[in-house]
């Protein structure tokens, strides 16, 4: 496989890797949006004649949840993939023996 298969492939195992970090952690967090603001502010706002402030409330919350999921991952992806590969590096230089300073603990004396 190249070029977009490939890519598509990678994105949906790790998708499926993290899928509580990706679906339940937005909602999750919605949720106590929800709790929290409608608790503290729904019978002090009205945001439109005729709709209560949690009507107003909940699209807000989910274009906010969905479109904050929908850059985390596609930025961590991106950011993730050079690090992996630097650290894959550096752990295979180690593994060899080049470069390995020793490692000295702190203790009061």
């Amino acid at each position: 496989m190249t070029g977009f298969p490939t890519l598509l492939y990678k994105e949906v195992l790790r998708f499926w890797k993290v899928s509580v970090q990706t679906v339940l952690a937005p909602v999750l967090s919605a949720l106590l949006y929800l709790v929290v603001f409608a608790h503290a502010l729904a019978d002090h706002v009205q945001a439109f004649p005729g709709v209560t402030y949690v009507q107003f409330l909940v699209p807000g919350l989910a274009m906010m949840s969905l479109l904050q999921n929908a850059f985390a991952n596609s930025s961590s992806s991106l950011r993730r993939s050079p690090a992996s590969a630097a650290c894959t590096s550096a752990l295979s230089r180690s593994s060899l023996g080049a470069g390995v300073l020793p490692i000295r603990r702190w203790s009061p004396e």
